[in-house]
């Protein structure tokens, strides 16, 4: 999912319930107004006054658009027929209108003013669909410029291929740019497209397809963090029973790499920003009386930086409360063979390098707190898999890249089901479970067993 995809998909709500009430309030202030009062008297100010018509117009702003996330109005895509958005901009205004038609006539209230009703019909129709248009506008002179685009690569000979590419030639303004077109599936020819131009798809156009070219397919999609989509052939269409997309006129089936996308995205994003930005306001106190202990009982920094890789294996810097002595990273070498886990990591009960106050800190999970400053920078997530140590990646096989696909977490699923006694394979497991399977609930469940094991829990090293 692109960036811009995401920002202008992301201001459409906003601005949608912007629309309405400002074409509610606009109506409103015409029929009140002394040149319409002239022709026809106001006789509902005293039973429906402002205040109360302001309330009542967010109500429904807010109804109208759950009406229009139904409708699939906010379903994140490059492009959308302008036909197709009018449609469903009008059923979703529509609905609203019966609903508060309905709404009176159950309360046996009688709202004198039928001009306000279709007025406001009519104004919020016209104002979503002319704000919606410019700012489709302004993404297809985006897209002419190469902002956003799908760079795809299809594989396959066939007939499908050879019709989708000509499409997707001809008609630009959809946001797609072909980059490479595969009639064998080579990894070195794919690595050389990758390098050269960049990949954000892969369309596998060709259902007679072999497996093994399928499965190659799939695991650099995979490692590369690449969308893989396939036009299916009918038989698996019906099987599979999935909805389907279209691209240059044929039904194409997404495999999604994680529900994070679009949406998902945006809602995690937005919970990560309250909970590190309220989460560092409201701790600040013991933030101060921890950097105060720190730098009264050991020599060093209050803080403990360290080189880690996140999402799409860009690195960053990861903060912590530095519970060890200064030159701790010097003498890990002397203690590696007291490592008591399997796989890339080090893990050690009684690291002698660990000082009492940090051994304190850790059982209480209080180092991991600076973290927020990460996740408010975007480098991090409250909740995913744990940060990767730029060591530990050449040791990862082909599935582990899958941990790549997602900002790293302050906490996550492995460390709530097991902490530091998991091994490095059930641990990578877990992460990549969550991927997978992300869900609001699932955060939530997360977030309410870190806070059992803050409590409970002492396995921490």
């Amino acid at each position: 999912m692109k960036r811009s995809e995401i920002f202008f998909d992301s201001i459409l709500l906003p601005l949608d319930f912007l629309a309405i009430v400002v074409a509610s309030i606009g109506v409103y202030a015409v029929r009140v107004s002394p040149q319409v009062r002239a022709f026809r008297p106001v006789l509902f100010e005293v039973d429906l006054p402002l205040r109360e018509f302001l309330i009542l117009v967010l109500i429904v702003a807010g109804v109208t658009l759950g009406i229009f996330s139904l409708l699939g109005l906010y379903t994140m895509q490059v492009t959308r027929r302008a036909i197709d958005e009018f449609t469903r901009i009008l059923a979703g205004v529509t609905l609203s209108a019966m609903g508060i038609i309905l709404w009176m006539f159950l309360r046996a209230e009688i709202f004198e003013s039928r001009f306000i009703l279709v007025g406001a019909w009519v104004a919020a129709i016209v104002l979503i669909t002319l704000q919606r248009y410019i700012l489709r506008a302004i993404q297809i002179r985006l897209l002419e410029r190469g902002i956003g685009v799908h760079r795809v690569v299809l594989v396959g000979e066939s007939e499908v291929g050879d019709h989708v590419s000509k499409q997707l030639s001809v008609h630009a303004r959809i946001g797609y740019e072909v980059v490479g077109r595969l009639t064998r599936v080579s990894r070195d020819d794919l690595e050389d497209i990758l390098r050269r131009d960049g990949i954000d798809e892969v369309v596998q156009c060709d259902p007679a397809l072999p497996e093994a070219d399928n499965l190659t397919l799939l695991d650099f999609c995979d490692e590369q963090k690449i969308d893989y989509k396939y036009v299916p052939n009918l038989y698996s269409t019906l099987v599979s029973n999935v909805r389907t997309k279209t691209l240059a006129g044929y039904p194409i089936v997404e495999l999604r790499r994680t529900p994070l996308d679009g949406w998902g995205r945006v809602v995690k994003r937005t919970i990560d920003l309250i909970g590190a930005g309220g989460g560092l306001i409201i701790l600040s106190p013991m933030f101060a009386l921890v950097a105060f202990g720190i730098a009264w009982t050991s020599p060093g920094s209050i803080f403990f930086r360290q080189r880690r890789i996140g999402r799409n294996q860009q690195p960053f810097e990861i903060l912590k409360f530095r519970t060890m002595i200064k030159d701790a990273e010097q003498k890990k070498k002397e203690l590696l063979k007291f490592n008591e886990r399997s796989g890339p990591l080090f893990k050690m009960r009684n690291d002698p390098r660990v000082t009492p106050l940090g051994r304190f800190l850790r059982r209480a999970r209080i180092d991991e707190l600076p973290q927020l400053w990460n996740v408010l920078r975007n480098e991090m997530s409250l909740i995913g898999p744990r940060p990767h140590l730029p060591q530990e990646i050449s040791q990862y096989r082909t599935e582990h890249r899958k941990l790549f696909t997602i900002k790293p977490g302050m906490t996550g699923l492995a460390q709530v089901s097991g902490s530091s006694n998991l091994s490095f394979d059930s641990e990578a497991t877990l992460d990549i479970q969550y991927i997978e399977q992300w869900s609001l609930k699932t955060d939530l469940q997360i977030l309410l067993k870190t806070i059992w094991h803050v409590i409970w829990d002492r396995s921490a090293v």
